[in-house]
């Protein structure tokens, strides 16, 4: 028998697995910090003249819903997922 066979040396040395990613070790935080990005990009949007900073508003706009889409997406999946495994 080796490795192959039962996945670990015998010495007890398992293979190491891949490591979790931050959003999966820490899902409220990353929440937290899309929240945070998603108040930040409207509160510039609600506060900045569309003409005075165009690029700085069109850059605003698009971070906006990014992190929106972002916040949204797992809830959506849970909810649409069922349907989407046919």
């Amino acid at each position: 028998m080796d490795v192959h066979d039962y996945g670990r040396h015998f010495s007890g040395f398992e293979r190491p697995t891949r490591p979790r990613r931050l959003r999966d070790r820490y899902p409220y935080l990353t929440g937290l910090l899309w929240l945070t990005v998603l108040a930040g990009s409207l509160l510039w949007l609600l506060t900045h003249d569309g003409c005075a900073h165009p690029l700085g508003n069109t850059i605003a706009l698009i971070v906006y819903v990014a992190a929106g889409c972002r916040l949204l997406l797992p809830w959506m999946l849970r909810k649409v997922g069922p349907y989407l495994t046919e």
